[in-house]
Order: C-alpha cells, then structure tokens, then sequence
C-alpha cells in the first residue's frame, strides 16, 4: 500500500491535476497497477484514482491545478521572504508577483513586464482589485484615535 501513495504522489506532484490525469496515470503507471499484489492495495488505488478521474472533471485544457497545501505554504514563504527584500512595498501589492513565480515564462519576459509596470499602475490596480486591506483600515483607526487622544489631552489642560 505504500507504493500505491508513493507511486501516486509522485505523480501529482510532478504533473499536478490536469483534465486527463487519471489517463496519463495509467498510461505511464498501468502496468504498476496490474503488478500490485494485494486486493487491499488494488483497492486503494482505485479508490484514489476515481477520486482523481472525479477531480479532473474541473480542470480546462492545459490547465493545471494545485493538489497539495504544500505548494501554497512554499509560495507564501517565498511572498514573505520578497516582502522582506521589499520592505517599502505592501505585501498585498507583492501578490502580482506570484505569476512570474508559477510560471514559465523566459527571464526575458519577466523583465519586460517589470520594465513596462510602474508603481503607480500596480497602486491603481490594487485599489481597483483589492481595495483597502484590513491591516490599512487598522492603520488608520489607530491613527484617528491617537489624534482624538491629543485633541481630549488638549482639551483636559485648557479646562484645568
């Protein structure tokens, strides 16, 4: 039954769930299959793999989708080590960068794209996308009440 996980994580790690996984499986693995000795193993795989036919049915042409946490928790590390490097921008900002992290696009197009981007245009998209975030709205409650803590100071040294 292990070789039934390892056989097919392997898999959907290297080609992810795509709307013909559960044929390219067989294709590349069938004869693994057939070779599996217990019924309980048999079991399990056909089990997983109609899970995966089932799954599949999302997926559009050439699409590939994420099957795994791990490969998000690995590209929101690698967010927060750039918000890092980028301590100026916003990290909400930073999530535009997450294309060119996933893709596979040439260098050369990225540094298009990064030549042709100004700040302003990503401030603009973000507003119009995004809009405020919640730690931007907190930042700014926090602000007022320390404005309206100096204006009742004020007020308390005058009326003394």
């Amino acid at each position: 039954m292990v070789t039934v996980f390892q056989l097919i994580e392997r898999f959907m790690n290297i080609h992810n769930l795509q709307n013909n996984s559960y044929e390219k499986f067989h294709e590349l693995h069938g004869e693994k299959l057939r070779k599996l000795k217990t019924d309980k193993a048999r079991g399990l795989a056909t089990q997983i793999l109609s899970f995966i036919k089932e799954q599949q049915e999302v997926c559009n042409e050439g699409e590939r989708l994420l099957h795994s946490s791990q490969l998000i928790e690995s590209l929101f590390g690698k967010l927060k080590f750039l918000e890092k490097e980028q301590s100026k921008s916003s990290f909400t900002n930073l999530i535009l960068s997450v294309g060119a992290m996933v893709s596979k696009n040439r260098p050369t197009v990225v540094k298009e794209a990064l030549e042709k981007v100004t700040n302003k245009m990503i401030d603009k998209w973000s507003k119009e996308k995004i809009g405020t975030t919640i730690q931007a709205q907190r930042k700014e409650l926090y602000s007022l009440k320390k404005t309206e803590q100096k204006w009742d100071s004020k007020e308390d040294l005058k009326s003394a």
